[in-house]
């Protein structure tokens, strides 16, 4: 871009020199000339308009260039000024450059060469003063941005604040003439001082140091502010010093600090959760953390899964529900309580996943919670494994076994309305299904999360910072001590108010029989961990409890409807068998040993040892019927010859059917014997004396 042209003011009192001079000057096409007649013109022009240079005569009527010169500096400022003079005395050039004349330039001689040399001047000197110019609007800015900056700037040399802003009179409390009265080392904080002062002396001495690091400021009121420093050295006034940029990061370290204490609670919670917890990475599922409560469930240690990612450590025993939990994932962040089975180094598992998405250290990772309930679906399994056989084998039991179906109705709709009502959690302990809650060391309470809440009725503000040893928590309006209080202090009297307790390292768990308001019973399972710190000190305990009425109440029925069936089947000879295929397990009734003379205390016969159990023809039919079933579903029935072990033989009733998983595959064979000997020999001793009565009516005498 083409520089403005340089404006100048031209003063003399011959007006043909003017012309000359102002067309010779804008010649060039660098100059903008305004020319005056006489020093009092050339003010009312200043007055009115600003120029880059002055050029003017020395010998003029009313004011001398000399007198001109004074009242431009007095009233103009630093204006370059060319006295352009015939006379050429020496006192009048001492006299000019004292009264601030930029050049002097005497007239006479060749036209082109002296205003040649004038151009020179002009424009040295308007560059000087527009140099200048920009050099004091660069330190204006320069000041003001110090001035109005967020961070506080402080110019040290010899160990003295020599420049301090605004901000730094904010952060000490001290004003700026204390500030450049005092020594560096007067407002750090004592802890920090002598780091301060020798990092400062060795970066003085030219040492490479960090050019970033914090410390702490004591404020002239007594406040501490942590800061972080951005240093370097530079030169000031031609000496060396260094430029300080301190900015307050008190309140970040003071986020940071409790970041680090949620994070702790968040580790402690993680490590001793009796459910299986693990950390993959979103982008590779790469195995980041597992909990101890990972391995005692899946027997994978963090050896095993070091390094890999969940593909490579399948759990998963149907890769549908695999497929479906990620899919649910991608479209609302969050899974909660999906039941799958997965498998283990030592078999297979039934659990409720609940997974989530969260970010650790801004990035992306899956956190996965599932809490094993195969006992529950073994449990589960067996009832109706149970109601099956009774319904067929007894219609008396149909009503047991429809309050049997309800109790499971039941336990289906709590299991429902308690996953639908579970929301967001802010931390781990809120996000755990069983209710649970965390103590200190001095058996203060610190963690209730939601399901402690329902459980209890007691709201998780109302609890917080309170408790001692003594204290009792109410569960269904009765008041009772708890199993954490026995973990943390092994009190005998504690112990003897549980039906059982099982104490495994530094864990506890237990049953506990209540009585609720109304008189009915409420059964409760409660487990109990220390928590530790990195030392191995005791620093508070974590206990989950689970209402387990409902199954307890089930437990109890099946039990009960079992004894009634065995004592049905003892009346009437009947044994009772199971066969599971995979494990060649076989299942028999004190009633089948009794009517197969076997001895009770040996294991029951398997699959190959039936042949000397049975007469070959009876074991040809059995063999058969056993082979049909297994292929087409079908049961059997049959009359059969059991050979006992000391050689006798009962004729028995046999009724087999085949047994199914939950997918409908065959797994195995179940069925009665009934001992049926007796039957059959009245069977036989009645034609025997149908036959002896054919034989004595067919004789002659008998016909006539």
């Amino acid at each position: 871009m083409m520089a403005a042209a340089i404006r100048v003011l031209y003063v003399d009192d011959e007006p043909d020199l003017l012309d000359i001079g102002k067309l010779f000057l804008e010649e060039s096409g660098d100059f903008t000339v305004t020319t005056a007649l006489s020093a009092p013109e050339a003010i009312r022009l200043l007055e009115q308009e600003k120029f880059d240079a002055i050029i003017s005569d020395y010998q003029m009527p009313g004011m001398d260039g000399i007198q001109f010169l004074v009242e431009v500096r007095t009233r103009f400022g630093p204006t370059p000024f060319i006295l352009f003079t015939g006379r050429g005395r020496e006192e009048i050039v001492i006299q000019a450059i004292n009264s601030g004349a930029d050049f002097y330039l005497q007239k006479g001689g060749e036209p082109g060469a002296q205003f040649a040399e004038l151009t020179h001047k002009i424009k040295a000197a308007a560059s000087g003063k527009r140099a200048d110019d920009a050099l004091r609007k660069s330190e204006e800015k320069y000041r003001h941005l110090i001035e109005h900056a967020n961070e506080a700037i402080v110019v040290v040399q010899d160990g003295m604040p020599k420049l301090v802003n605004h901000q730094t009179v904010e952060f000490t409390g001290y004003s700026e003439q204390e500030l450049l009265s005092m020594s560096i080392s007067a407002f750090i904080h004592p802890d920090d001082r002598a780091m301060v002062v020798e990092r400062y002396q060795e970066r003085m001495n030219g040492e490479e140091l960090p050019s970033h690091y914090a410390f702490r400021l004591s404020s002239k009121d007594g406040r501490t502010r942590w800061v972080e420093i951005s240093v370097v050295v530079i030169d000031w006034e031609g000496r060396p010093a260094t430029l300080n940029f301190l900015t307050d990061i008190t309140e970040r370290n003071q986020a940071e600090e409790a970041l680090r204490k949620s994070e702790e609670k968040f580790r402690k919670a993680f490590f001793t959760s009796p459910d299986s917890i693990c950390i993959t990475r979103l982008s590779d599922g790469m195995f980041i953390s597992i909990n101890k409560g990972f391995t005692e469930i899946t027997g994978y240690t963090e050896e095993d899964v070091a390094g890999k990612t969940s593909l490579e450590i399948n759990v998963w025993k149907d890769q549908e529900d695999r497929r479906k939990i990620v899919e649910e994932l991608k479209a609302k962040g969050e899974v909660r309580n999906y039941e799958a089975r997965f498998l283990t180094k030592t078999g297979e598992i039934t659990g409720l996943m609940s997974t989530s998405i969260i970010e650790l250290n801004g990035v992306p990772h899956i956190l996965n919670i599932t809490h094993d309930i195969t006992d529950r679906k073994h449990a589960e399994e067996e009832l109706l494994r149970k109601n099956e056989e009774l319904h067929a084998s007894f219609e008396e039991i149909t009503a047991t076994e429809e309050e049997l179906r309800a109790n499971l109705d039941e336990l289906t709709r709590q299991e429902e309305a308690l996953r639908e009502s579970k929301r967001e959690l802010a931390d781990i302990i809120e996000f755990l299904p069983d209710a649970t809650f965390v103590i200190d060391r001095q058996a203060i309470v610190i963690a209730w999360n939601r399901a402690m809440e329902e459980m209890t009725g007691v709201r998780a503000k109302d609890m917080l910072g309170k408790g001692n040893y003594e204290y009792a928590i109410p569960f269904y309006g009765e008041r009772r001590p708890i199993l954490i209080d026995l973990v943390m202090i092994q009190d005998p009297d504690v112990l003897n108010k549980y039906s059982s307790v099982q104490k495994s390292g530094d864990s506890l768990t237990a049953e506990t029989n209540l009585t609720r308001l109304g008189g009915k019973d409420l059964y409760l399972w409660e487990k109990s961990i220390l928590l530790k710190n990195s030392h191995g000190e005791v620093i508070g305990a974590i206990e989950s409890i689970r209402d387990i009425t409902a199954w307890k109440h089930t437990e109890m029925k099946l039990v009960a409807a079992t004894e009634h069936l065995k004592e049905a089947h003892h009346l009437a000879h009947i044994g009772t068998w199971d066969w599971i295929i995979k494990t060649d397990t076989v299942t028999w009734s004190e009633e089948l040993c009794t009517i197969a003379g076997w001895d009770p205390s040996l294991p029951a016969p398997t699959y190959a040892d039936l042949p000397r159990i049975y007469s070959p023809a009876s074991w040809e039919q059995l063999s058969a019927a056993v082979t049909n079933a297994l292929n087409t579903g079908e049961p059997y029935n049959l009359d059969l010859e059991m050979i006992r072990p000391d050689g006798t033989i009962r004729w028995t009733n046999a009724f087999g059917g085949v047994i199914r998983d939950t997918k409908g595959k065959i797994t195995g064979l179940h069925g009665t014997v009934q001992d049926i000997t007796e039957s059959k020999r009245a069977e036989a001793a009645l034609a025997e004396s149908f036959a002896t009565f054919r034989t004595v009516m067919d004789r002659p005498e008998c016909r006539e």
